[in-house]
């Protein structure tokens, strides 16, 4: 029936919020799909062909996946997770796109490294706020680094007492990033677009 939801694609929207840590999104709730669709926005305007997308905390690969539909034959996505049951999620829910050579999932620890490729566009959703102070800073200084000039840096945090939207900013700004600006807010979560 048209408008009805199955439950697969209810299970997909709810596995995403699970990379959002303690961000309170609702699945199918407005919220979320507004902060969807304010990243694939914010983010489509940098795609160029045959750039690199990266996600550095992907999750199930739900807010990547708007990119993926729109570019899939332009572009190569690099989505990295450090759970091993999200990495082997993506593989199996884009295991044709991996075949084909657009998609690429991988396991990587935030806390631990960086992945060493270039990108137009990186993303991560939720994957900076549990880590200490100077390796957060370590990562935005990595995120820049491999940036392409003219890329776009796309973070989505929750906001807490310690971690309020003006540490966020200054973070970027220490970081390096020229442009910054909030894309999208809802309550405590907050997402920036930060121009290299």
């Amino acid at each position: 029936m048209a408008g009805v939801k199955s439950e697969e694609t209810m299970h997909q929207h709810a596995s995403a919020l699970a990379s959002l840590h303690n961000v309170k999104l609702e699945m199918g709730s407005a919220q979320y799909y507004a902060l969807r669709q304010a990243i694939f926005q914010a983010g489509q305007p940098f795609i160029t062909p045959c750039c690199r997308i990266v996600d550095l905390h992907c999750g199930k690969g739900e807010f990547l996946m708007p990119f993926i539909e729109r570019n899939e034959d332009l572009c190569r996505f690099i989505m990295l997770d450090s759970s091993v049951d999200n990495v082997q999620k993506c593989m199996e829910r884009f295991h044709v796109r991996m075949h084909l050579g657009f998609v690429r999932p991988g396991r990587l620890d935030l806390s631990q490294g960086f992945p060493d490729v270039s990108s137009r566009l990186t993303l991560c959703v939720g994957g900076l706020c549990s880590l200490p102070l100077d390796r957060r800073s370590e990562v935005l200084n990595d995120v820049l680094r491999h940036l392409e000039k003219g890329g776009a840096f796309i973070m989505v945090e929750e906001l807490t007492n310690e971690n309020d939207c003006a540490s966020w900013l200054g973070s970027l700004m220490e970081a390096g990033f020229g442009h910054i600006e909030r894309i999208w807010s809802s309550g405590k979560v907050c997402a920036w677009m930060a121009k290299k």
